[in-house]
């Protein structure tokens, strides 16, 4: 059992409050403490409010309790704000969102909305040459899409992408 941390902290101004928030927030995710996980990155929220990666930070700890409204208001907050930057280090972000709306919406059995954010998120992932278990990681997204779609040439396909890009990265699979 984690015991949470009591921070007693004076300026709430101090640059790396928010790295520290956002980190206690993930750990506690980590070992599946998902109230205190949500407290510190709401926490995060409120000192930033305008970044894209925390929101979608926080979304993920959401969908890890299974909130699932929150976690698609995190999410589409986390797109909204990731699309109007012109970061390069956003555009790779700009993929996590998109791959998480769609589990929430292959969650509801939404199944074609689903595809249409994971086919969204690919360009992306694609657009970082080091992310390619990202990348995978939505091909994998589009082939579980695809056979709920009843597309199992399609599913089988994107199957065999993931794989051998799993294979590059982890060769002993």
């Amino acid at each position: 059992k984690v015991v949470e941390t009591n921070l007693m902290l004076q300026d709430e101004h101090h640059p790396f409050l928010i790295n520290l928030y956002n980190n206690m927030g993930t750990s506690y995710q980590d070992f599946g403490e998902y109230s205190l996980s949500i407290r510190y990155l709401e926490k995060v929220i409120d000192l930033a409010p305008e970044s894209g990666k925390y929101w979608n930070n926080l979304g993920d700890a959401y969908l890890a309790n299974q909130e699932w409204n929150h976690a698609e208001a995190c999410f589409k907050k986390a797109l909204e704000l990731l699309l109007q930057t012109n970061k390069p280090e956003d555009q790779a972000r700009i993929a996590r969102p998109y791959h998480n709306l769609a589990l929430i919406y292959r969650h509801r059995g939404q199944h074609n909305r689903a595809l249409e954010y994971e086919l969204r998120s690919l360009p992306y992932r694609k657009s970082d040459s080091k992310d390619l278990l990202g990348v995978a990681r939505t091909y994998l997204g589009m082939g579980k899409c695809y056979f709920d779609l009843g597309q199992y040439q399609a599913c089988l396909n994107c199957l065999d992408s993931a794989l051998l890009l799993q294979r590059t990265v982890l060769p002993s699979l």
